[in-house]
């Protein structure tokens, strides 16, 4: 059985926009870390029983194919003992709807309670974390 041209037609178009990437840029933007809760930087980001996490800086690229990468520079100061400074880079799912953005597992992650987002204009509000119930303000950086 044979389709008319314009039946083929739009049956070629509903598979190229099914298979359409929406849920990113086309390359990645990157937000830096402004202020957490409306303070400057170095800002508490949770405590931990005894321990106390400061970030120092964090940078958070969304990528093109709805993988977001962050890149916290961490110093965790201990009761005890010498305060200990790290970077942790770690890479979750994204989708943006609107001006909402919520971030997802992807792969050997535990990713319990990740934040949602919101975006609007130059800024990138972050909150809602179940591990760092904190408001967190990205600026976008320049590419």
């Amino acid at each position: 059985m044979r389709l008319p041209c314009w039946k083929t037609f739009v049956l070629a178009f509903v598979f190229t926009a099914a298979c359409h990437e929406t849920t990113g840029p086309q390359f990645g933007i990157r937000y830096g870390l402004h202020s957490v809760d409306g303070g400057p930087l170095p800002a508490i980001q949770r405590i931990i029983g005894s321990d106390t996490v400061r970030v120092v800086r964090s940078v958070i690229t969304l990528g093109g194919k709805g993988i977001a990468t962050f890149s916290d520079d961490l110093i965790t100061v201990h009761l005890n003992s010498p305060p200990v400074a790290n970077t942790a880079v770690y890479s979750v799912g994204y989708d943006i709807k609107g001006d909402t953005i919520a971030f997802y597992c992807v792969g050997p992650l535990d990713c319990i309670g990740l934040p949602t987002g919101v975006i609007s204009g130059q800024t990138l509000t972050v909150s809602g974390s179940y591990l760092s119930p904190r408001v967190f303000l990205y600026l976008r950086l320049p590419i």
